[in-house]
């Protein structure tokens, strides 16, 4: 029982290590998106701000968006979509076309249904591998307690007609350790299940998505004027 116990014990923890490095990359990296989207918002206030008063319009540099914003992450958390979005946007800004939100969507969803999140990994196949462990962890604790049960129950001893004291001692002793042993490997699994509920609730995070397709094209809209770096 206690291997049964330690080998779901360490896949847990092995699973849910795995969740949570997932999910802080789509967290730092929606965080990068919101901080970025702030920016341009900004930008564009200032650009209407000079706009209004007669001053002349300043020139829109990019390096912002591909700027590092997380100092403090190590680099195995890091990925390169911020440079891809500057890359991507300016390009869309030196088009001479008028500011499209189907345009927009597109460079969107583009950036964060192709690019790479982590290692090789994109959005999707990040939220897949979640959504997959996820599913192991109840099907895997409901399982282990049942091999558990039935390993538990192999072990009493019926005796003869008059089983003796030691025996029914012995019993009670097999019975009330493996319902506890098969309880915490149940409950193991109910919490982790939990646990990554709560993790894929935080990192959802539509409305980035639909505030960063805006963000570009209010800029493309604006009377941008694009600086070489």
């Amino acid at each position: 029982m206690e291997i049964i116990i330690s080998i779901i014990t360490f896949s847990t923890i092995l699973f849910i290590s795995i969740e949570i490095v997932f999910s802080f990359v789509i967290f730092l990296t929606n965080a990068n998106f919101k901080k970025i989207t702030q920016q341009i918002f900004n930008h564009i206030s200032d650009i209407n701000f000079h706009r209004s008063t007669g001053k002349e319009i300043p020139q829109t540099s990019l390096n912002f968006i591909s700027a590092n914003n997380t100092q403090l992450v190590p680099d195995f958390f890091k990925n390169d979509i911020p440079l891809k979005l500057a890359t991507k946007l300016k390009d869309y800004l030196l088009q001479e076309s008028i500011s499209s939100r189907e345009t927009s969507t597109n460079i969107t969803n583009k950036l964060i249904k192709e690019e790479h999140w982590f290692l090789s990994l994109k959005y999707e196949d990040l939220i897949s591998s979640m959504n997959f462990l996820r599913g192991l962890y109840i099907p895997m604790g409901a399982l282990c307690s049942i091999i558990i049960f039935i390993a538990g129950y192999s072990q009493i001893s019926f005796g003869n007609d008059a089983p003796s004291f030691e025996i029914i001692s012995k019993n009670i002793f097999i019975i009330s350790i493996t319902i506890k042993n098969a309880g915490i490997t149940l409950a193991l699994g109910i919490f982790s299940y939990i646990l990554s509920n709560s993790f894929y609730f935080f990192i959802r995070k539509k409305k980035i998505r639909r505030d960063l397709s805006e963000a570009i094209f209010q800029l493309k809209a604006s009377p941008v004027k694009i600086k070489n770096d």
